[in-house]
């Protein structure tokens, strides 16, 4: 009897800790922005949930083509970002958003070519 209730507790309690995210605070890198064909750079993150469904992340990235990824030549320049998160659904591993974003980018870059 007492192992069963045990048990039991244990398994109730494993369900209630996975229904809410445990991640208030997250430091992020994005590597895949250095291949951006339009903006690329090295980007830094961090990203705060403040409520169960409510997050906002701000950004910061160095611009600067090192893979010569665009037509541009030059590129140099930074890029400062706020974004707030309406998350759907509250998932271990994933979690699908809806979001709105401000961006603020001061780049210099030349540019030779055709129209």
């Amino acid at each position: 009897m007492t192992l069963t209730m045990l048990l039991a507790f244990t398994v109730i309690n494993c369900c209630i800790a996975q229904k809410f995210p445990t991640l208030k605070n997250q430091i992020k890198l994005s590597p895949m922005r250095t291949l951006d064909l339009v903006n690329p750079g090295y980007e830094l993150s961090y990203e705060r949930l403040l409520q169960r469904l409510f997050a906002l992340q701000a950004s910061a990235a160095y611009l600067k083509d090192i893979f010569k990824t665009t037509d541009f030549e030059n590129i140099q320049g930074y890029r400062l970002g706020l974004e707030g998160k309406f998350l759907i659904a509250i998932m271990k591993v994933t979690r699908p958003y809806l979001a709105a974003e401000m961006i603020y980018q001061n780049s210099n870059l030349k540019f030779e070519g055709y129209y």
